[in-house]
């Protein structure tokens, strides 16, 4: 009886440990009910299942029963107070089961009782409790079981919990980085190892007790000092254990965030592998992919003024990114979000459209996927709700139908925006930082305004390197009045736009004093003049995004109307004022305004040269630095991309740390176990030295899982094991023990080569598994902590001859 009553006060404790560990997925006290409701049906059943002795089958397709029947109850209660609970409480109910995991790690937290979402921690509770109180009411080996299943259940919480950590305690000049979470698992891992423990020592209690009663012999007292050895070297391994992962947590959990299931199952991969369409944006400009129908939208109601593939709000320098962090993440979208405003209704159908990025407009209530391949893209679909863009991970392709039903907010002014007075977040090129001082703009949304209209008035469209062989460009047709072709490099990195600026600078140097002369000369098109105008507005203070998608109206830039083709893709810069909203701003540079050569070079007398015809005097070289995009089809990167590396790196430096952390229990009992062989082997007297190679023969058969000593004698305990020399090995002991006589050293190497050879015999004979078991088992530790007779001890003669 004190072994099911101890066992249900370790199970109901971890119960609710793991209740607290799972506590910020839900954040809510119909989670507390639905976990308690579990846990007593499981135990429940798990006692019934060692009281009638039932086929296993009917036990599983009782516990599975249950478990439905408590995820009816308490799983759906929105299908409850909704009054839906036939058929849809039902359904949701069932399907929980199979899909509810997958939802929950990929649905922001908390959850609460979302849909179905309960039925997953209902799940884990029940079956955990009902295997944790099954194994641990039953004796032997299998009570270890139970620890198995208090570590699914308390795996449940920190795996589908929060990206992000407990913050930081402090305790004076100590800081603790993660504290629940590090309480959470030394908890469970000192109740783990405390209720091992109990179960060793209380089975040997309990073995012991029944031989006396058999023989009427009881063993001698052990002393204090052995106690106190073996004692000390358990806590050690303990201290060790604990210490390790007390030690690892504040290098693993620094950055106050950690890598959970929804780390990796959320779309947060396939963006960081896919080419965002502000690095492929010139692509769209070639010859063969100008006139391309990308997809087609027909409209219920008002249509759109933008539809946006991709929001851009992180860069390094190099390239715009997508922004994603703990805050900043994608994820699944419920069947419907609370929106306000007034909502339009629009069909999308995919033509020559590719990669992950959906088209979308304004802020997303609803969206249905159609046709057959319909669920699929349902099931890939992600939407961020901070950028008002949505992804779908498997892809886009042709023929892919949708609805979206979304609210357009409403239109805001730049020139009536003000500044927020937030720092920039990319250290900008000094060129435009001394462009931007020339100009003398104020740090409001008028400011921001006439420094976006002057850059725009002095920039030159150009969407190519080199016009094609043989052959003209297709999109300068498109353009009215375009005063002709000049060369420009792609990619937005810095030095390609410190280039662009310090173009500007130059001229306008050139030409100062000139009257009428024309200061057009940065030429590019929408990619770097959106990251310029984004760098712009940081400096005057206002947080900036760069936007990849196309205008649905429009006087005088590209437009489409219901069939948006490649040249119809446009960027644009989104500015956010100091009441948080995000005003969209165009950039598209000037085109029928052409470069004023003949000023520039009025202003170098002192190197006069020929002038060149128009189509070739502004011809930028490619900056070395560039290799984002180019003028043809999209080509393999060349260079490493550190947000991957780093990612990766740091993946690797948290396994690694991980993989010491789990293995540190197990590196310790080995070298405990080498630390105890050495000192029986080099004990300074010889009959020590024989009686502890003799224990250490029974220590090897006993973790090998063969009978512990009790009260058999050496002789029939070699008789037992049945290795080669075991009886040599138990005369030869008992000879050392009680004959007095003076033992060799070299007699002593012997018998440990022989125990050696035993040891292997014993381990020959077990399958690589069990080998494994065997060299990590503390068996033979606990052996030692309840050993009835003492070294150097005077025992009986009975006592003398037992192991």
């Amino acid at each position: 009886m004190t072994k099911q009553i101890v066992g249900s006060l370790y199970v109901a404790a971890m119960v609710a440990l793991a209740g607290l560990a799972a506590w910020p997925i839900y954040g809510s006290v119909w989670f507390i009910l639905a976990i308690a409701v579990s846990a007593a049906v499981g135990a429940g059943i798990a006692v019934l299942a060692l009281l009638v002795k039932w086929n296993g089958w009917l036990i599983t397709l009782l516990l599975v029963a249950a478990s439905y029947m408590v995820a009816v109850a308490m799983g759906v209660p929105e299908h409850w107070s909704g009054g839906t609970i036939v058929p849809d409480g039902l359904r949701e109910a069932a399907l929980g089961f199979v899909t509810g995991f997958k939802d929950l790690a990929t649905s922001p937290l908390p959850v609460g009782t979302y849909r179905n979402l309960l039925v997953p921690a209902i799940a884990v509770f029940v079956f955990g409790t009902f295997v944790a109180v099954r194994f641990a009411f039953v004796t032997g080996r299998r009570a270890g079981y139970t620890v198995v299943a208090v570590g699914a259940m308390l795996a449940f919480g920190l795996l589908f919990g929060r990206t992000s950590v407990s913050s930081p305690l402090h305790l004076g000049p100590i800081t603790i980085n993660a504290p629940i979470e590090t309480a959470i698992g030394i908890l469970g891992v000192l109740g783990g190892m405390w209720w091992l423990a109990w179960r060793a020592r209380d089975e040997r209690r309990q073995a012991i007790a029944r031989a006396a009663a058999a023989t009427g012999i009881r063993g001698a007292q052990q002393s204090t000092g052995a106690y106190l050895r073996r004692t000390g070297l358990a806590a050690a391994m303990v201290v060790v254990a604990v210490g390790a992962g007390a030690a690892l947590t504040p290098l693993v959990t620094n950055s106050h965030t950690r890598d959970v299931i929804r780390s990796t199952v959320g779309p947060e991969v396939a963006i960081a592998q896919a080419q965002t369409p502000l690095t492929g944006y010139r692509t769209n400009f070639t010859n063969e992919n100008v006139s391309s129908v990308l997809f087609s939208y027909t409209s219920t109601g008002t249509v759109p003024s933008r539809i946006r593939l991709a929001t851009l709000g992180a860069y390094d320098g190099e390239s715009y990114r997508v922004d994603i962090d703990a805050a900043n993440l994608y994820q699944r979208v419920p069947s419907r979000l609370d929106v306000s405003g007034t909502t339009s209704t629009v069909r999308f159908e995919i033509s020559a459209l590719r990669g992950i990025w959906l088209p979308t407009f304004g802020t997303l209530e609803s969206v249905d996927f159609q046709g057959a391949n319909g669920p699929d893209m349902a099931d890939g679909f992600y939407y961020n709700e901070k950028s008002g863009t949505g992804v779908v991970t498997g892809g886009v392709d042709e023929g892919n139908s949708y609805v979206v039903t979304a609210a357009e907010p409403r239109a805001t002014d730049l020139v009536e925006a003000k500044s927020p007075g937030a720092n920039p977040h990319t250290a900008a090129p000094e060129s435009l930082i001394t462009w931007l001082d020339q100009q003398a703009v104020p740090s409001t949304g008028a400011g921001l305004a006439e420094a976006i209209d002057r850059l725009r008035s002095r920039g030159y469209l150009s969407h190519a390197l080199l016009l094609p062989e043989g052959d003209t460009a297709q999109w300068m047709s498109l353009l009215p009045d375009y005063a002709g072709f000049q060369s420009s490099a792609a990619g937005h990195s810095l030095a390609r736009i410190d280039a662009m600026f310090t173009q500007l600078l130059e001229h306008e140097s050139q030409v100062q004093g000139i009257t009428n002369a024309s200061l057009v000369a940065a030429i590019g098109d929408d990619e770097q003049f959106s990251v310029a105008t984004a760098l712009i507005a940081e400096q005057l203070g206002f947080p900036s995004r760069v936007v990849v998608g196309v205008r649905t109206s429009s006087d005088t830039l590209p437009a489409c109307d219901g069939d948006c083709v490649a040249s119809d893709l446009a960027v644009w810069t989104e500015v956010q004022d100091a009441s948080g909203t995000w005003i969209a701003v165009d950039v598209t540079p000037q085109f029928t305004e052409p470069i004023d050569v003949e000023s520039r070079t009025q202003r170098d007398p002192e190197n006069i040269t020929d002038v060149l015809p128009d189509e070739v005097t502004e011809v930028a070289p490619p900056d070395p630095d560039q290799h984002e995009s180019d003028d043809s089809a999209p080509q393999q990167e060349e260079t490493v991309d550190t947000a991957v590396v780093t990612s990766v790196m740091r993946g690797i430096g948290i396994g690694v740390l991980g993989l010491i952390f789990l293995l540190a229990p197990f590196l310790t009992v080995l070298l405990a176990k080498l630390a105890r062989r050495k000192e029986r082997a080099t004990a300074a007297d010889g009959a020590e030295r024989i009686t502890g190679g003799w224990d250490e023969y029974v220590d090897a058969a006993v973790d090998a899982g063969l009978v512990s000593p009790t009260i058999h004698t050496r002789q029939e305990l070699a008789e037992e094991y049945a290795t080669p020399a075991g009886v040599l090995l138990a005369a030869q002991a008992d000879h050392a023990q009680f004959s007095n006589a003076v033992i060799s050293e070299m007699e002593s190497d012997e018998f440990w080569e022989i125990v050696a050879a035993e040891r292997r015999a014993i381990t020959q004979r077990l399958g690589w598994w069990r080998r494994v078991r065997a060299a990590l088992s503390l068996k033979s530790f606990v052996r030692q902590l309840g050993k009835t007779a003492e070294r150097g001890k005077r025992p009986t003669r009975r006592a003398r001859s037992t192991s």
